[in-house]
């Protein structure tokens, strides 16, 4: 018994040391709750491998002490579970020479979770040289972020300074497709003097930004204070709230919400902005954005309220807000013109804001060609326009510029606009609409789908003949349709046709001349790119196609920000003037062929601001049938109609109808729209 005893006790001691042992080694080999930063070493002209290792320390706590300088470092990773603590007066800079890949960041956090990045006390930094990446040997780029958070979960930023980065203060972006960052938190941070935009935020669900500044973004577009831009349509900005934010003396926009690659069927986007102030930004105030067309009616709601915006070069601009989008209102929330604001930017803004001028300074809805919603949703509680000019240009203004003329609907509340030294109350009552959007009020002609050609023989053979004889005509002084950005082309042709043609590029400003992007369709859909034999100095490409299905052909012509021209077509080529053709510097006379059995006839020309263009109609007779000077907004024709029921009277004449563009007297003649509605809009 003794023995059996004894090697149980000496079996128990046996198993109590081993765990001893174990639990010593496992003490001394685990990681420490806290570090400090310099007991991993300081080098106060490169401190990088210091700081990652005390972060991949897998402490989490990570304390970056005060030292004698700033801790000088190049692009540092940031792993999950890590709270990342810089004491009173600590700066983190970047190393002068280094950051040269263009994506090169001072800390990056892609994928992580349970992130804390704060600062104690007051003068914590995170600094880069952002100047410095604007020369050589740096190639130019606009993602040298301070810190790109990316498809990251469980995120805080908290009382940092995050100075001239070479891109955005804070990146909220996306490392896994599809997968937003989530539950971010941004809490008094000071985004000073970045390149880009203070922050970015690609994708995002679950995000407060609270008590920050935003102020003196220059360098790369946008510039903005904030800019909400995802991708791609699998992100999406949800469930954000900003309280007592301030963007101020930015080139940019002050609040930027560019939507436009999200679509109807993603998450909603939902944004509350509360207690918030935008103050002498260049650009606006606020500035909303989404894409026009189908599917692009984005879910969801924004609220702004109790917000002031303050003297910025535009106010609120929202552009194809429309009904089928989430509601907005805009509730107690005050609004100053440049002419009202007795402040200048600062001394540290690179430009200057005009304050004699309040065209865009108030709040403008717009929609562009591709709507097919009205625009509205939107409700205005206590709002006040405060400008000190007494000139006339509107405080409040909506532009219609799609092409069908989708107009205006469930506009809600009303504004007070106090002006020199008066005070008016503007509600938004069907009768004030009609009293103070005229142009609102015209007739809407339902559009010829273009695709309906190819299946009615006679239509297509009557304009194939007409539009033959006109180009073989010695008659035909044909004058330039520029058409920019991009555009439609249709030709009628055989198969087995080889139809040539040429695209004739024209610069607009600066924009650096591009190779045309051009695609054929056949009348079945079928797709194909085409490839075309440049000239010398680039400025006229030709094409040679050899046609695969008869009927008609659409070929789409992309040049960037420039213009072009058909030129050199074998048959005519006839530019589609719907849902709306953008010209630029386009002066002269052009036509429109109507046929025998159109039941009706529209044309709409849309200018915008300073830039204005005068227009004329003309019947095949050569009668004038409409005129309209200096167009800054939006000029409709139609034909006369019966007021019992509404339809034209007579149906329109048969043939070619001429349209005269002509310098304005008023304003330069550059950018405008036209759109034909009731026919086939094409366009020669």
């Amino acid at each position: 018994m003794r023995w059996k005893l004894g090697t149980a006790l000496a079996a128990a001691f046996v198993a109590f040391s081993t765990a001893n042992v174990n639990a010593e080694t496992t003490r001394e080999t685990a990681a420490p709750e806290r570090v400090v930063a310099s007991a991993f070493g300081f080098d106060a002209t490169d401190s990088t491998a210091f700081l990652q290792a005390a972060i991949d320390s897998g402490a989490r706590t990570v304390v970056v002490d005060k030292q004698d300088g700033p801790w000088v470092t190049t692009p540092l990773t940031l792993r999950s579970d890590l709270e990342l603590v810089l004491e009173e007066g600590v700066e983190i800079v970047a190393k002068a020479g280094e950051f040269r890949a263009k994506g090169d960041v001072l800390m990056s956090a892609p994928n992580v979770e349970n992130l804390t990045i704060r600062g104690e006390g007051a003068g914590a930094t995170l600094r880069m040289r952002k100047t410095e990446y604007w020369e050589a040997p740096y190639e130019k780029s606009e993602w040298r972020h301070g810190l790109s958070i990316r498809s990251a979960k469980s995120v805080k930023i908290e009382n940092l300074r995050i100075a001239e980065t070479g891109g955005d203060g804070i990146y909220l972006g996306v490392a896994t497709r599809g997968v937003p960052c989530r539950d971010v938190v941004i809490r008094r941070v000071e985004c000073v003097a970045n390149n880009r935009q203070g922050i970015s935020v690609i994708s995002v669900d679950g995000l407060l930004i609270e008590d920050c500044v935003l102020r003196d973004t220059f360098g790369t577009a946008p510039q903005s204070g904030i800019d909400f831009e995802p991708n791609s349509e699998d992100e999406q900005i949800s469930n954000v709230v900003m309280r007592r934010v301030t963007s101020e003396n930015n080139a940019g926009d002050g609040f930027q919400f560019y939507l436009g690659n999200l679509d109807s069927d993603g998450p909603e986007t939902t944004v509350e902005m509360v207690d918030c102030r935008a103050v002498r930004n260049r650009g606006c105030g606020f500035y909303w954005s989404a894409k026009a067309g189908p599917n692009r009616a984005l879910p969801g709601r924004t609220l702004v309220e109790n917000c002031d915006f303050l003297g910025n070069g535009r106010g609120i601009l929202a552009i194809d807000k429309t009904t089928a989008c989430g509601p907005f209102v805009f509730r107690n929330v005050r609004l100053t013109t440049p002419s009202a604001d007795a402040e200048t930017p600062s001394e540290n803004a690179n430009f200057q804001i005009d304050k004699t001028s309040s065209s865009a300074a108030g709040i403008t809805l717009r929609s562009r060609a591709e709507g097919i919603e009205p625009l509205g949703g939107v409700a205005f509680e206590n709002v006040e326009i405060v400008d000190a000019g007494t000139d006339e240009p509107r405080l409040f203004s909506i532009y219609d510029g799609s092409g069908d003329g989708c107009g205006v609907a469930e506009i809600n509340g009303a504004l007070r606009i106090r002006r020199g030294g008066e005070t008016v109350e503007t509600d938004f009552s069907p009768e004030n609409f009609a009293r103070l959007f005229p142009e609102l009020a015209f007739r809407r002609v339902a559009p010829f789908d273009l695709k309906r050609l190819n299946g009615d023989e006679a239509t297509t053979a009557e304009i194939v003949d007409a539009w033959r004889s006109k180009a073989a005509s010695k008659e035909e002084k044909r004058s330039e349709l520029r058409v920019r950005n991009d555009g439609d082309g249709y030709f009628y042709a055989e198969k087995g046709d080889d139809v040539s043609f040429a695209v004739r590029l024209r610069r607009v400003g600066r924009y650096e001349l591009e190779a045309p992007k051009v695609a054929l369709a056949t009348p079945s859909g079928k797709t194909s790119t085409l490839t075309g034999e440049a000239s010398e100095d680039d400025v006229l490409t030709r094409f040679t196609v050899r046609v695969e299905e008869s009927g008609w052909q659409t070929l789409t012509v992309a040049v960037g920000a420039n213009a072009f021209r058909w030129e050199a077509e074998s048959t005519p080529i006839l530019s589609a003037a719907r849902p709306a053709v953008n010209l630029i510097g386009t002066a002269g006379d052009f036509w429109v062929y109507v046929p025998k059995n159109a039941p009706d006839f529209g044309v709409r020309v849309s200018g915008d601001g300073a830039e204005r263009v005068s227009a004329s109609l003309f019947d095949p007779s050569g009668a004038e049938v409409w005129r309209s000077e200096n167009i800054d907004g939006i000029a409709t024709w139609t034909l006369p109609v019966d007021e019992k029921t509404g339809r034209p009277v007579a149906p329109p004449q048969a043939g070619f109808w001429r349209l005269r563009f002509e310098k304005p007297t008023v304003g330069v003649l550059e950018d405008f729209h036209l759109t034909i509605q009731g026919v086939p809009a094409l366009v020669r």
